[in-house]
């Protein structure tokens, strides 16, 4: 796998930042992409 295709993959996720409207939504997808990859590292 090269550095592209996950460049590629994470162009199809449709996000968008401030979708929500909080001010604090990059600290929250940050801490729960955080703690997912947590439970990733336990497993």
């Amino acid at each position: 796998m090269t550095g592209l295709y996950y460049i590629s993959k994470r162009a199809g996720i449709p996000f968008r930042y401030y979708d929500t409207g909080s001010p604090f939504e990059y600290e929250y997808v940050r801490y729960i992409y955080l703690k997912w990859r947590q439970i990733e590292i336990e497993r």
